[in-house]
């Protein structure tokens, strides 16, 4: 039996996942989880904090409705509190996961928790799903991104 790890970051929804949808056809149960890591709380070296009340507010919104379409596919979502790093490693011994499916995310925060998981010896799947255009599909490479959008649209429609 193939059980596996779902770690929801930005991207919220059921709809419209391929990170998602490959878990789901990869396991054979899945646990999907949200973990709130400290650091959204922390203060930055400007003085604000990193999520502010309104962020906040919508960030909770979403959670419950992700939660409340999970429960009514038969799941629910188990929102965490920590860093990814100690507690993904944790669940995976504790229920016997094989598999962490992540959306990939070109942050270097999120770059560092991925990193940091596969160095511990965590088996991650951290799937690109945050654009239109995989940029592995683009005809140029991404450091050759035209600045303007006309350029962009007549290189991608060729």
């Amino acid at each position: 039996m193939n059980r596996v790890l779902y770690w929801f970051r930005n991207d919220l929804r059921l709809a419209d996942q391929p990170a998602l949808l490959q878990a789901c056809a990869r396991a054979d149960q899945l646990l999907p989880i949200y973990i709130h890591d400290p650091r959204q709380d922390a203060t930055t070296p400007w003085g604000f904090t990193r999520m502010g009340a309104h962020r906040r507010g919508v960030l909770s919104h979403a959670l419950h409705t992700l939660d409340a379409e999970l429960r009514a596919r038969g799941s629910r979502l188990f929102i965490l509190h920590g860093q990814a790093q100690q507690l993904i490693p944790q669940l995976l011994q504790c229920f016997g996961l094989s598999t962490v499916y992540v959306e990939k995310i070109a942050a270097p925060e999120e770059i560092a928790d991925v990193e940091a998981l596969q160095a511990s010896g965590v088996a991650v799947q951290a799937i690109w799903q945050s654009s239109l255009i995989h940029p592995e599909s683009l005809p140029f490479d991404i450091s050759q991104l035209p600045e303007v959008f006309s350029t962009f649209r007549s290189r991608v429609e060729k």
